[in-house]
């Protein structure tokens, strides 16, 4: 008798099972039933078709009913949604959704693929027509038809996972100005923030705003949404929205039946995708699936892992003997030119598992130096102390990220060691890689602080030290030049040049961490002091450039997580200052006096920078204190003012007022007109535009050049000046402005 065997769902896994059980068993009898109007779609594709990469529509389909039907002898039924299934009478009960028809199939074997729906919770406003959620071939028809004919100039993308960041892209790179809003502290969540934040880094320098720790709360505006509310009360305006914030396995006929979930909220299968009823398999984002590094079941909704389900389902369901052993989560992201991959655990994922985890940070060229085209490889190692063994990884750079996260996926599946990865013997030609790749590279920092050569703190560790008070010692081994370009707080510098000869100012008896940019000279100056002495040597895996935002240029809404007070490099961010004022610290604003008056925190202090000097003998040097300007420019200067005054408890605020305002916080601003400096950066702009660009009036760019000059030179601006006397700019209740033209912000 013929065997019988239904499949519940297309796309991946669904797809997969039925032609595999073709390809084992010529004889079955084989139904498909998908609930969309598409039996095999290729929805990791999506967000290219939306921003034009892929041209042809008909690219994403993958296959047809018919052409499943002339190729595999499959019976597939689009449009049929299969609505509760009966375990004792083996049948599943179908609706068409065309016709409305309701019917019974009876089956053999079962196999359920029913994947993951997209998340969109039950928000105010989040029904409107211009929010939008990607993953079917319909959503993305949507998106471009609304693109096309709303010609949108302002998106926001809620979520910075893999979707949400190809997504931004694809709207970035067809001109409209994107925010990527997302509830962790971090872009990508499955990587560490150490990792996630050279990504976030670069997206940045592309031209994404990023709100990073906040929520959604609401959308406000009828019948299209106009404006995005956030939980901390953060308003953005917007044209069109998409959602990535998830997808929701689809357990509803599963859980009706009485098939067993497990813990992790996937239908529980054993190797052969079995499920708890043996004429039942399973396959794809629904299901549970074993991570092989730590042997524990959870979800795990990649394409990858669904498509080899999938043809592990089919093959046994048409009588045939597979297994699938599980999976290690490998994934890889592009957006605006930026590629992070991931590869088994990172080292969250690992410590959470109760692991003795051990990292290796490296900072290696995608090929040799000297061949044109060399870019950064940015890896991070996570392994096993004492064994070595490897436990995951991640890479992000430019080029040549996904040939090094296949490697080490491989090795992850052989159970290599770190040694096992410093002895691999990789293609080597300098246009696609150096004689020691950076796989290999990584690998040997990683074996050298397995042996005990070396010992390494990361980033996240040393602050955690300085923020418990530990007497640590703190070495940059870099030159004066990078140091002075910014280093972390209360580093001392002794370039490794002349570590030999200054060794002597350090205590050998305290606990020493020594850093530089990328690792090497670190690892070079914690050799030089163990070998004289210094018993307790740290080098500080991957540098400087491993800290969290250290070197990230202000970005709205952006910064090192919502409860972060205190950067790597000493600067408060907005939350720090808050703080720091409700507890009684000095907080002095050096704006002018007509940029306070406009908007300042409240509980501040205005000093104007020029008068800073001179009012110094104000200032109590017993009490914390914080400096901050409009963007943070002039707080540098100010900074090194107080410093050299002997004021040792000063930080500087990151990104100043804007970064206030970016957090969400409250100013007081008054009424009236905006600052006396942009008056005059605006009226000396818009006078040199017209007289560079209209030839007889070419003298009035010199004229307002020269005067500018003078006015930076001298302190005094007749152009300040004369527009303080206009009728907007008096403050008849109020000190008159200064003339001044200040420093620009």
């Amino acid at each position: 008798m013929k065997r019988k065997i239904v499949v519940v769902g297309g796309v991946a896994g669904g797809a997969s099972a039925a032609a595999k059980a073709r390809r084992v068993n010529e004889e079955a009898e084989i139904v498909m039933f998908e609930r969309g109007p598409y039996v095999s779609f290729a929805n990791c594709g999506l967000p290219y078709y939306i921003g034009g990469d892929i041209q042809e529509r008909r690219s994403l389909l993958l296959q047809t009913p018919e052409s499943f039907w002339k190729r595999y002898r499959v019976d597939a039924r689009v449009g049929h949604e299969v609505l509760r299934l009966d375990r004792a009478a083996k049948t599943v009960e179908v609706k068409n959704l065309k016709t409305g028809d309701v019917f019974r199939e009876a089956y053999d074997a079962l196999v359920l693929a029913p994947g993951a729906g997209a998340v969109r919770p039950a928000l105010p406003g989040i029904d409107a027509k211009n929010i939008f959620t990607v993953k079917t071939v319909p959503d993305s028809d949507a998106v471009k038809e609304f693109l096309r004919s709303h010609r949108p100039a302002r998106a926001v993308v809620a979520g910075a996972g893999f979707i949400g960041l190809e997504s931004a892209e694809a709207l970035k790179r067809l001109g409209l100005d994107v925010t990527v809003v997302e509830r962790m502290p971090q872009v990508l969540p499955p990587f560490d923030p150490d990792v996630a934040d050279s990504v976030a880094r670069h997206l940045e320098e592309a031209g994404l705003t990023l709100v990073l720790g906040d929520a959604l709360k609401a959308f406000h505006g009828d019948p299209l949404a106009t404006e995005i509310e956030l939980a901390s009360g953060k308003r953005i305006p917007m044209d069109m929205a998409i959602l990535s914030i998830g997808v929701r396995p689809e357990l509803k006929l599963a859980e009706e039946a009485g098939l067993a979930i497990g813990p992790s909220g996937g239908i529980v299968v054993d190797e052969r995708q079995r499920t708890s009823d043996p004429d039942i398999y399973a396959a794809g984002d629904a299901v549970e699936v074993v991570q092989l590094v730590t042997g524990r079941k959870i979800r795990m909704p990649l394409a990858g892992p669904a498509n080899k389900q999938g043809r592990v389902a089919g093959a046994n369901a048409a009588g045939g003997r597979m297994t699938f052993p599980g999976a290690l989560g490998t994934a890889i992201v592009e957006s605006l030119g930026i590629s992070a991959a991931k590869t088994g655990l990172s080292e969250q994922e690992a410590r959470a598992a109760g692991l003795r985890v051990g990292v290796s940070l490296t900072h290696s060229l995608d090929h040799a130096g000297y061949y044109p085209g060399a870019e950064p490889l940015h890896m991070k190692l996570v392994f096993e102390e004492g064994s070595g063994r490897l436990l995951g990884a991640q890479i992000v750079g430019e080029k040549g990220v996904d040939k090094r996260a296949d490697v080490l996926a491989t090795a992850l599946s052989a159970r290599m060691t770190a040694a096992d990865l410093e002895n691999l013997d990789l293609a080597y030609a300098p246009q696609f890689s150096s004689a020691k790749d950076p796989v290999i590279m990584g690998g040997f920092v990683a074996a050298n602080a397995v042996r005990g050569e070396i010992k390494t703190v990361t980033c996240g560790q040393l602050l955690e030290k300085q923020r418990r008070g530990e007497p640590v010692q703190v070495v940059d081994v870099r030159t004066p030049a990078e140091y002075d370009g910014g280093h972390l707080e209360s580093a001392r510098l002794i370039p490794i040049d002349v570590l030999r000869e200054r060794i002597s100012e350090l205590d050998p008896k305290k606990e020493t961490v020594v850093y530089c940019r990328v690792g090497f000279r670190g690892y070079l100056a914690a050799r030089i002091l163990q070998q004289n002495g210094f018993g307790d040597v740290f080098n500080l895996t991957g540098g400087i450039l491993a800290c969290p935002s250290f070197g990230r240029r202000k970005s709205a809404g952006t910064g090192a997580g919502p409860t972060t007070e205190i950067l790597p490099d000493g600067r408060l961010t907005a939350v720090g200052l808050k703080k720091r004022l409700a507890g009684g610290a000095v907080v002095v604003d050096v704006r002018e006096e007509d940029e306070y008056r406009y908007e300042h925190i409240g509980g501040t202090r205005n000093v104007p920078l020029g008068r800073l000097a001179a009012e110094l003998p104000s200032f109590p040097k017993d009490r914390e204190m914080a400096v901050l300007c409009q963007t943070g420019v002039r707080t540098a200067q100010a900074l090194k003012i107080l410093k050299n005054a002997g004021f040792d408890r000063v930080r500087a605020v990151q990104g100043g007022l804007e970064a206030w305002k970016d957090a969400g916080l409250a100013v007081e601003r008054r009424r009236g007109p905006i600052p006396l400096l942009r008056q005059v950066q605006i009226v000396a702009g818009t006078l040199a535009l017209f007289g560079g660009l209209i030839v007889p009036l070419r003298w009035v760019a010199v004229f307002v050049g020269a005067g500018l000059v003078f006015a930076g030179i001298s302190g005094k601006c007749g152009l300040a000046e004369l527009l303080a006397k206009l009728p907007w700019n008096r403050h008849p209740e109020e000190e008159k402005p200064a003339g001044g033209c200040g420093p620009c912000a």
